[in-house]
């Protein structure tokens, strides 16, 4: 589980605080959907191809998100802003509502993502 928590940690830090577009992107997403990334850990990330990436978030209150960024068709070949990022995935599950099966193989990030938002802060490196 250490290891899990660390990966969170270090995912959550760049969503909270890189300069890359698609952490822009998604940052931006989640305040135009009402969320802060403050509330909120980096549960999974991954590349299915060179131009696509997808994730899954938890929010502090629960709610789980999927979520898929890639460049945008028109965006510089080395794009720098979060507007030339486009958002090809958004999908919200409740807290009160069971597991997708297809995040089904991300349950022990998800749990781990979950203990992350609520551990005690203990500077800004809770599990370093």
């Amino acid at each position: 589980m250490q290891q899990r928590l660390k990966a969170v940690e270090e995912a959550t830090a760049a969503l909270r605080s890189s300069r890359l577009p698609s952490w822009l992107r998604i940052a931006q997403t989640l305040l135009e959907k009402g969320r802060d990334p403050v509330d909120t850990a980096v549960a999974a990330r991954w590349s299915e191809d060179e131009t696509e990436d997808w994730g899954v978030l938890v929010c502090r209150d629960g709610v789980i998100i999927e979520f898929g960024v890639k460049p945008r068709r028109d965006a510089p070949t080395r794009t720098t802003a979060a507007s030339d990022v486009a958002i090809t995935g958004w999908v919200e599950h409740g807290p009160d509502s069971p597991l997708p099966a297809d995040l089904e193989i991300f349950r022990m990030d998800i749990e781990a993502a979950t203990l992350y938002l609520h551990a005690p802060r203990r500077r800004e490196r809770p599990f370093s």
